[in-house]
């Protein structure tokens, strides 16, 4: 049976279960779907699945799970240090892996470890880092990081107008997504 016109919109106030096109979608006793295509009602159930969707964090591996080797084949990705590197870009020192915060000709002493007022420590995108008290702005975090924190994964939700946080996860601007 299709649900009501009214006007250009088709209307369904069924209290079971609906079909929305080819999609079983559930509906409680106060439900109210608008449509501009026809809605098919109909008493079929609706399966509804055991586990939620895919987890935020799929793929995602974290910093304090991987071994010494496994940092190491990681910061093997990345080019060596040297003098003409660029801002913004990754490369490793050692089996850390940085990226310059500032433009600036490099000296040969400037090394990463040496200077951080022009290096900070970085991560590939799919580990997630553990999270440092940030000692200014050029290594603050930025909505949508992840960091683990008191056995936490947590997501920066909220930054300061430039969008910089450096709260401690559980004070301001974080959720926590899962525990580690």
């Amino acid at each position: 049976m299709i649900a009501a016109k009214q006007g250009n919109v088709y209307v369904s106030t069924a209290a079971k279960y609906r079909v929305v096109g080819e999609a079983a979608i559930a509906g409680s006793e106060n439900s109210t779907t608008l449509c501009i295509s026809p809605i098919y009602e109909a008493d079929i159930p609706v399966e509804t699945p055991e586990e939620e969707g895919p987890s935020l964090l799929a793929g995602m591996i974290l910093e304090g799970d991987l071994t010494e080797e496994e940092v190491q084949a990681i910061a093997a990705l990345y080019p060596a240090w040297d003098i003409d590197n660029h801002e913004n870009v990754l490369f490793h020192h050692g089996s850390t892996i940085y990226r310059a915060i500032q433009p600036h000709t490099t000296q040969s002493n400037w090394t990463p470890d040496a200077t951080p007022a022009l290096w900070v420590k970085a991560v590939p995108d799919n580990v997630i880092p553990e999270w440092v008290q940030p000692t200014g702005a050029h290594d603050s975090y930025h909505v949508g990081d992840f960091v683990t924190h008191n056995d936490w994964v947590w997501e920066c939700t909220a930054g300061d107008a430039s969008g910089n946080n450096s709260w401690e996860p559980g004070v301001y601007g974080w959720a926590q997504v899962e525990p580690v």
